[in-house]
Order: C-alpha cells, then structure tokens, then sequence
C-alpha cells in the first residue's frame, strides 16, 4: 500500500516539479524608456525570443517613464518602436532592470545602461570602426565569440554582405549557445541556403516568376520530362539574351526551353529567380536534367554542345 501512494506521489509531482524548473527558468525584466518632455508617443516593446515573429508588450506610463515588464527564457533580441519615428531602437534584453534614454534623432545611439551584451555591443563598434574597414575586426570578433549573445546579430548587420560566401557560412555554422538560438542566429541559419550559391549537381531551388502573359508560374511545373531543360534568364529589351535564345531553340529543339523576362517582375534584379540563383547578370543559361539537377550554369555554346552529348 505504501509504495502504490509512493508511486502516486512521484506521478502527481512530477509535472509540478517540472512546472517549477520550468518556471524559475524564465528570467525576468524591467525596462524604463525615458524621453524629453516633448516627446510624449505612443511606444511597444518586441520581443524576439519565440519564432520568427515578435510578440509586442504594450507599456505603462510611470513618472513620465515607459516601463515594459515581462520574462523571458533566454537573453533576447528586443526593438523598441515609437510613434516619433520609423526607426527601431534594437537592444538586448537580459534578466535585469534596463534604462534608455530615447534618442529621437538617431534611435540606436539612445544610451543604454543595466545590460551587459547591450555595452559590450556599443564599445565593440566603436572600437572596431577606428578599423578600415571594420568588417574584419568584427569578423575576428564573431570567429572568437560563437556564443556571445551579439554575435550573430553582428553577422547579420555588417557581414552578410561584406564578407565572402565561405567566411559568413563557416561563422553561421560556428554559432552555439544561445547565439544559435536568439532571432538572429535562427534567421541565418534558415537562410543559410540561400547564402550559398547554387552549383552544379544541385537540385534547382524552387522559385516563381512572371511569364509574358504576366501569370505568375512556378518553376516546377514548367519543366518537362525530356532528357534536359533549358531555363533562360533575360529581359525582353536584351538583344544578347534573343540571339541566345534563339540558337538554343533552332540547336536543340527537342529539349524544352524556358524563358524568364526579368522586366515582367517590379522587382527585376530583386526578382526571387535572380535572388535565389545569385544572377548577376544577364542573359544567363541554366541547364536541369529530368531529375531536376542542375547540370551546367552559365554554359558557353560549345560546353552546350558537350553536355547535351
């Protein structure tokens, strides 16, 4: 009898158990935005420590101060926004009592105090800009601190299109700790496929774009099942991309060609074909099999020839 009521006791605890680690885990915080007299707004807080999307807490006017009070479970990447400006104020939120005094002109320089990650951010970029360019003293920063709370929002900001492909995925890939979990280092590691660049023998990436008709189509349907596919990527202005196109629909008429106009797209260089293969110019010739792998990018009429042999 005593062991079955042990025996209860240990299933009826245990989930209050966990509760409470799970309870003391969260951390707890302050933070109190003071601003001038005149520059009385309507001020959020976010909070970027769940998914990609943030959660808002609202504030509580307090002795003319902001104050945002929550938890959370790990330190976190946090904006403040306001009604005086489109300009975040970005900042790291820890489990301790933070003070800002808002800049309205020039949010990000609003001095910050109670934060350790939020000071060591600061004297960081001041001393890594008496550097030129301070891209590599950053970079060292980040190679050295794979942990460190900032360091992947220092990738994002400064280095993702600043330093070669092979550096920023070896600094992607290095980050552990919270810094892998924080919105920054969740961010690039799912944007890690994009940041490198498409070879051959790769699947083709899935993308959309608009055809002549202007119907948005997606790439997937539009290969067909013979031995190669030929996708062209042009403008319909660009003379070099019809003669190209051309010789490949008079050379090889058996394998079906398809055309992207990246003038049908607003976005054109911004187009997701062009963001997604990293095309940096035009006209620029894809070659895909039947399985959907890329076989030659960029081919020369004569690397054509072999291929398709």
């Amino acid at each position: 009898m005593q062991e079955t009521l042990r025996k209860m006791a240990r299933i009826i605890l245990l989930p209050v158990f966990v509760l409470l680690i799970s309870y003391s885990s969260a951390q707890t915080f302050r933070v109190v935005v003071e601003t001038g007299p005149e520059d009385k707004c309507r001020m959020v807080l976010l909070i970027y420590d769940n998914d990609m999307t943030a959660r808002t807490i609202k504030s509580r006017i307090v002795d003319n101060q902001y104050v945002f009070e929550g938890s959370v479970q790990q330190p976190c990447y946090a904006e403040i926004k306001t009604s005086l400006t489109p300009k975040p104020l970005p900042f790291f939120i820890e489990n301790n009592n933070i003070t800002i005094k808002y800049n309205q002109q020039n949010p990000e320089a609003s001095p910050i105090t109670g934060s350790r990650s939020n000071s060591l951010l600061r004297y960081l970029l001041e001393q890594c800009d008496q550097y030129k360019p301070p891209v590599e003293c950053i970079t060292q920063y980040a190679r050295q601190n794979p942990m460190s709370i900032i360091t992947p929002y220092l990738i994002d900001q400064y280095l993702v299109k600043s330093v070669d492909k092979g550096t920023l995925i070896e600094l992607v890939q290095n980050l552990a700790g919270d810094a892998a979990k924080s919105y920054h280092g969740r961010k690039l590691a799912k944007n890690l496929s994009t940041i490198i660049p498409v070879t051959d023998g790769d699947l083709l990436p899935a993308f959309n774009y608009f055809d002549n008709k202007n119907n948005w189509c997606k790439i997937d349907t539009m290969l067909s099942n013979s031995t190669f596919n030929f996708i062209l990527i042009g403008a319909s202005w660009c003379t070099q991309c019809n003669s190209l196109r051309n010789k490949v629909s008079q050379e090889w008429p058996q394998h079906k060609l398809t055309t992207i106009n990246i003038d049908n797209d607003k976005k054109e260089w911004d187009a997701p074909c062009i963001q997604t293969l990293k095309i940096d110019h035009i006209p620029y010739l894809l070659i895909v099999d039947k399985e959907r792998r890329i076989v030659a990018r960029d081919p020369e009429l004569w690397e054509i020839k072999n291929v398709v042999k």
